[in-house]
């Protein structure tokens, strides 16, 4: 199979290494316009021998899973890096955030006082409206919704629109022309909405580390590599792909085409372009390097990492504070007055100047990338790629790389990591309800009893001062996350690494002990929780405290049945699994986090031994009190044990242990 992939910024970048990573026997060539690959990952080196980024700004562990572990994996080393904003809103009101030498100062005004009030309303009002919005909620900008919250000009003017336009790149008139979801979305998925934001990395040396990792990669992998020469058509021979360029030059044979260009381009270079594909469009933007301090907050105790002029439009990053560059004057400027371009023509102040495209983020471009993930993605084998299918970040191109060569090669297993966007907004509830089990063979015995559970995320785990996680109590290498373990479970038995949210209905350990009986772990389809996909079913026998772990595919049905060969000898008192033993399983998941329900029925050559049964239910704020401070594993412990000796009583056979091996060492990722 051959693969045509066009574009090298990060998105295409990470298609053509995840293709060749994952299929030696594909042969990828990587087209690039520019002399150069990289994209936004654009490294200049000064006069006097400064390395500065001009594109790729921060990264951090949070919101950038991905790219993070690629960083590890090929030892690009980062240096901790700053996200602090300046803000110039008019003549007269300047001020900063995470700048704490600036924050006396504000808190002495009236002004700030009421920014934290609307923020207070702002930061409440934005979780609950990106929780479920409906389809008229998709359709609103921001500055539509602000203008129906009744938000005041200390919050709109003084904080919403310069972030947005830092952090997008966009034109100041255009920061509050985007789509209102996708935005608030990604404020809180990025802990802006919050009072502790990730801690933020710049690459140590720049991108070009990185930009050398990937190049060394392509060499030794035979990748083909084309810089320097545009692709100005696509055209479909039979079931393959012919690209011509601006130098007149044809390449043929191709049987996919990933296009990893900025949107602009897509209608331009996609055969048979879709209409919808028209409403993707970008913007244009001067990139400054230069040493002019006058771009900057009048007052350098606002100077910051990020500095929005709203009076001129313009964006400001302070090469110091960002990139840990040495020279106090060394500034990147996007988008700087026309008068002030004059100015600085004839002088030294200008190091380099840069066109840069960034995407614009409207309701018709976020409703093209819709179409275009249900259904234009890999459709007569096109693909799309860039940071433009999500939030334009590098990170969302590295992501759509990783997507565009699951499709090409159909390889649903390949890793892809979510966002831990619970790191900001935990989900750790207390489940409350019953279990009942009843055994009829060989002597009838049964038994219902209360039951407490925890349900929380495994990207923001519980670490109370009775009830806490612990990675050992669990399955799989503890020295990886216990969600990667999980993910790679489910990408052995079912063929699918899930790139969503993974959560943990368990018992806690408590006063230092924990013991599950079973635990269950809910792969959801995405970040938001929209569908769970799998459903991790992990199971401890006790005397011998051996595990089990297996999967249940619920895509097609959340509210199914399992069938499958007993998989482990779960008690004394019942004999060895055979193979004429079942594990009839039932489960409802409906309504998750709310309630969840399983059933299991032990079946031998069609007659019902066991049957057990639990229902959970999310507790109410006053329900859980008690259930905090009493150790769950603890009492189930000893009802096993209760009951255990109540079944000797009745003189129940006790069966010796049939061998089964450990699977804590047996699925290692």
């Amino acid at each position: 199979m051959s693969v045509a992939v066009i574009g090298s910024g990060i998105a295409g970048l990470s298609s053509t290494y995840h293709l060749r990573k994952y299929s030696e026997s594909t042969k990828v060539s990587l087209f690039e316009s520019a002399s150069r690959i990289g994209g936004h990952a654009y490294p200049f080196k000064t006069r006097e021998g400064d390395m500065v980024d001009l594109g790729f700004m921060v990264c951090n562990h949070v919101t950038y899973p991905n790219l993070m572990e690629f960083f590890d994996r090929h030892q690009i080393p980062l240096d901790a890096s700053s996200m602090s904003l300046g803000i110039r809103v008019k003549e007269g009101w300047e001020w900063s955030f995470g700048n704490s030498a600036a924050l006396f100062g504000m808190m002495l005004t009236r002004r700030f006082w009421m920014f934290a009030h609307w923020k207070y309303h702002f930061d409440r009002d934005a979780c609950a409206f990106v929780t479920k919005p409906s389809e008229a909620d998709n359709q609103l900008t921001l500055r539509e919704w602000c203008t129906k919250q009744g938000y005041g000009d200390e919050l709109v003017e003084g904080w919403l629109r310069p972030i947005c336009a830092a952090v997008w790149s966009a034109p100041h008139t255009e920061a509050l022309g985007a789509n209102a979801v996708a935005i608030l979305r990604f404020l809180k998925n990025h802990g802006l909405l919050t009072a502790f934001p990730p801690v933020w990395n710049t690459p140590r040396g720049r991108t070009t580390v990185m930009l050398q990792r990937f190049a060394d990669y392509f060499r030794a992998n035979d990748v083909a590599v084309h810089t320097g020469d545009a692709v100005t058509s696509i055209e479909r021979v039979g079931d393959q792909y012919t690209l011509k360029t601006k130098s007149g030059k044809k390449y043929s044979g191709f049987d996919h085409v990933v296009l990893a260009v900025p949107q602009h381009v897509v209608p331009l270079l996609a055969p048979s372009p879709d209409p919808c594909l028209q409403k993707l469009t970008s913007s244009k933007n001067d990139v400054v390097l230069h040493t002019d301090p006058s771009v900057m907050p009048r007052d350098p105790v606002h100077w910051a990492a990020w500095n929005v002029d709203s009076p001129t439009d313009t964006l400001t990053y302070w090469v110091r504070r960002l990139q840990h560059i040495p020279r106090t004057n060394l500034f990147i400027s996007l988008n700087p007055t026309q008068e002030w371009l004059e100015a600085n023509a004839s002088s030294d102040t200008v190091l380099h100047r840069e066109t840069l495209c960034h995407p614009l983020f409207t309701a018709d471009s976020a409703a093209t990338v819709r179409t275009i993930k249900t259904s234009l993605q890999g459709k007569n084998n096109i693909w799309y790629a860039g940071a433009w299918m999500q939030n334009g970040f590098h990170e969302d191109g590295f992501v759509s790389g990783i997507e565009a060569a699951r499709g090409v090669l159909d390889r649903p297993d390949i890793p892809l990591l979510p966002p831990e966007n619970d790191t900001y907004n935990p989900v750790w509830h207390t489940m409350l309800g019953s279990t009942n089990h009843v055994r009829t063979k060989p002597k009838e015995h049964k038994f219902k009893s209360s039951l407490a559970m925890d349900y929380f995320s495994l990207s923001s785990l519980p670490n109370g001062w009775i009830r806490r996680f612990r990675r050992g109590d669990y399955f799989g290498d503890p020295g990886l996350p216990l969600d990667r373990c999980v993910r790679s479970v489910v990408a052995q038995q079912c063929g699918v690494f899930p790139a969503g949210a993974v959560d943990l209905l368990t018992h806690l350990s408590a006063y230092g002990y924990c013991f599950n009986p079973i635990s269950f772990y809910f792969c959801w389809n995405d970040s938001d929780r929209t569908r769970v996909d799998f459903l991790v079913i992990e199971v401890t026998n006790i005397p011998w405290m051996q595990r089990t772990i297996f999967t249940i595919d619920t895509r097609k049905d959340v509210r199914g049945k399992d069938v499958r060969a007993k998989p482990l000898h779960v008690s004394p008192f019942n004999p060895p699994p055979d193979g004429e033993q079942e594990w009839h399983i039932s489960y409802d998941m409906g309504q998750l986090p709310e309630k969840f329900q399983c059933t299991v029925v032990s079946k031998r050559q069609g007659d019902t031994q066991t049957h057990a049964s639990m229902h959970v239910r999310r507790a109410g704020d006053r329900e859980w009190g008690l259930w905090a401070v009493l150790p769950q594993s603890v009492i189930v412990v000893l009802l096993i044990h209760v009951h255990a000796f109540f079944l000797w009583l009745k003189g129940c056979f006790v069966y010796t242990n049939a061998t089964n091996p450990d699977v804590r060492t047996s699925l290692r990722p």
